[in-house]
């Protein structure tokens, strides 16, 4: 059946990535040819000495990308240097010693494709085998010139508004080694509505992305960690099983149930309904190797841990995370739950009908210097499991056992799909002693929907 359903969207497609430690979410990393991960970021702090290209910039365009990168240096508490350098006359993303900001330079001149809004450019140095050791050195940011004219340098007033410090806000994300967040309240959340989009859909977007959320934050200094990670936060640690295997791939949403913003809306024009956490309080992980997570950065507060599948989030997938997982990641749908601590029997698949009801039975109060460790989330297909073994409350995490959940087995069902994206990575590497080059991109991508059939 054809459907009369056409939808526009603007579209933070995948950068390469995950993070600094492999079971960590919100980082980037390579891969090696034998599959070992390597973290993507700058080799001690980000270290960016700056310019922007004035033909074809917005008026007010340095005083906003200040902004952009003053938010993340002062919001953090990371120490991020960011020297300006002056506008430039380079016409083309290069590797000069800068992090260039372009807007006037063609999608189809770097490889991209001609509705993306921006995309950054990560240089690392690679070996004569062409393996990267990861260390970025220097990021150039290329922002469609056919959007320009849509960008705003005033705060937004609305979420279908091009913010130019949202934008250079998100991809300045990704030059610290940051992949995407499906937190939808995150700067580096993977999508922006636009004036054609559902308006239940827009309205679950907050309309200025200029203050950072918490995942934003806890994201950057677990990249680049300090002592204020330990003692002024908490985590949550743990792995997730789906019938006796581990599952790569699993949504971890550390969901602050305490906060005066948490919601728990669910958008209901997908197949199956996708549960969206709302909050500026969550942070979030995706399980890697091992079917390991690791959510740090919490602020002391009361907690449920949610798991839900990354592989059809909104339909989205790996693609929009991580090449690590389009390789590893787990193909079984894993069903929407709550983590229950400590009566570790006691799980529930959430709804749209039971989210906000059975959520307060499902929270863990976590102050600083605290961590709740030893967790493990087991999915089953229908039988039920012992539990294996309490979680702990410790000042950090070390250790093993666990505890699981039976929640219901979930079915696919089929139907409407709001299809939001797909997979358009590149790189530039470059090759020490060498003109070999590769590149990776991390772009905002603006598309118009088909009818669905």
């Amino acid at each position: 059946m054809r459907g009369a359903i056409a939808r526009n969207f603007i579209f933070l497609i995948v950068p390469l990535g995950l993070l600094s430690e492999a079971y960590a979410g919100g980082g980037l990393i390579d891969r090696t040819n034998s599959g070992k991960p390597v973290p993507r970021k700058w080799n001690d702090l980000p270290n960016c000495s700056w310019r922007y290209q004035s033909t074809g910039a917005p008026a007010g365009a340095q005083a906003v990308i200040e902004s952009a990168f003053d938010a993340w240096r002062e919001q953090t508490g990371v120490d991020i240097t960011a020297h300006y350098e002056g506008t430039t006359s380079a016409t083309a993303p290069a590797a000069d010693g800068y992090c260039d900001i372009f807007f006037n330079v063609s999608m189809a001149s770097v490889g991209g494709p001609s509705g993306a809004i921006a995309f950054t450019l990560l240089y690392s140095n690679v070996n004569n085998s062409g393996q990267s050791n990861g260390r970025i050195v220097e990021a150039d940011i290329v922002i469609n010139p056919v959007y320009v004219n849509q960008l705003v340098t005033t705060p937004a007033v609305d979420p279908t508004e091009l913010d130019l410090q949202e934008v250079v806000g998100h991809e300045l994300g990704h030059v610290w080694g940051m992949s995407h967040s499906f937190l939808i309240d995150s700067l580096m959340y993977p999508a922006k509505p636009d004036s054609g989009t559902d308006p239940d859909l827009i309205d679950l977007f907050r309309t200025s992305k200029r203050t950072l959320s918490q995942d934003d934050i806890a994201t950057l200094m677990s990249i680049y960690p300090s002592d204020d990670l330990e003692k002024s936060y908490t985590e949550m640690k743990g792995k997730v099983v789906y019938d006796g295997a581990q599952y790569i791939g699993a949504h971890l949403i550390a969901y602050r149930y305490d906060a005066s913003d948490a919601a728990l809306p669910f958008y209901s024009d997908t197949s199956p309904a996708t549960l969206l956490a709302k909050g500026m309080d969550n942070v979030s992980a995706y399980s890697m190797q091992n079917g390991e997570f690791r959510i740090r950065g919490l602020k002391p507060g009361s907690y449920a841990l949610i798991a839900q599948s990354s592989n059809t989030f909104l339909n989205y997938g790996y693609s929009n995370i991580s090449p690590y997982l389009i390789s590893q990641g787990s193909s079984n749908v894993f069903p929407s739950q709550l983590f229950h601590y400590p009566d570790c029997d006691d799980g529930d698949t959430l709804t749209s009908a039971n989210a906000d009801s059975t959520v307060t039975q499902f929270l863990v109060a976590l102050q600083i210097e605290q961590a709740l460790c030893d967790i493990q989330i087991r999915a089953h297909t229908g039988s039920s499991s012992n539990c294996g073994g309490n979680p702990s409350v410790k000042k950090n995490c070390s250790g093993g056992g666990g505890c699981s959940l039976d929640p219901t087995s979930q079915k696919p069902r089929y139907g409407l799909m709001l299809i939001l994206g797909g997979l358009m990575t590149m790189y530039i590497i470059l090759r020490r002693n060498s003109s070999r080059a590769r590149r990776n991109s991390n772009r905002l991508y603006k598309r118009k929907e088909k009818d669905l059939l």
